[in-house]
């Protein structure tokens, strides 16, 4: 889209406002910016104009009802593609109340989180904001915030500790964390199944 069609009337603060900003970004992107252009059409039609403009009329119809899976294949278009330097959103992990359960790396459609030489890294020019991540964290230790800028991967240092009730290794962002996630939360007073 590179021209917006109007008649007489100008456009509100709004329109206004909103094309503006979007320009900017355009602009950061080396895009082409969005013009305002006066629609003059005749408002008279012959009846062969008024006939091929029902025509035109129905074809756009028929294009806005069809389903949006049968214009297009499943995750075919996205925006990440097109502009593979920029993210268009910045995941926030907050290490405090991330059990390192690993379902996010599991169920991230986008392939956003991975392992890598002790850190989790989270590759933030993947992110469409799907919600995955923050749908299946049980914790609500993950945020997705819309952030327009150059790429960049965010690492969080972990460590692998040995619980000291059950003695299985575990994940965390906190060193000095001795108990893993499971036997952390278990109530005292239930049975064991270690004793």
């Amino acid at each position: 889209m590179d021209a917006i069609k109007t008649n007489s009337t100008p456009l509100n603060q709004n329109w206004e406002d909103v094309l503006q900003q979007t320009n900017q970004i355009l602009d950061q992107i080396d895009e082409s910016k969005i013009k305002i252009i006066n629609n003059q059409e005749d408002t008279y039609l012959s009846r062969r104009g008024f006939f091929l403009s029902l025509q035109k009329v129905s074809l756009q119809l028929v294009k806005t009802m069809t389903p949006a899976l049968w214009k297009i294949k499943v995750n075919e278009w996205k925006v990440v593609r097109y502009f593979p330097d920029y993210q268009f959103y910045q995941i926030e992990l907050d290490i405090e109340k991330c059990t390192f359960c690993h379902m996010c790396l599991t169920f991230c459609s986008q392939n956003v989180f991975t392992i890598e030489d002790g850190f989790l890294q989270t590759a933030n020019d993947r992110c469409v904001n799907c919600s995955d991540c923050t749908d299946i964290c049980s914790e609500g230790a993950i945020k997705v915030k819309e952030e327009f800028r150059k790429k960049r991967i965010t690492k969080y240092k972990f460590t692998t500790n040995t619980c000291q009730t059950c003695g299985i290794e575990f994940s965390t962002f906190q060193p000095e964390k001795e108990k893993c996630s499971i036997c952390y939360n278990r109530n005292p007073e239930w049975l064991s199944p270690f004793e």
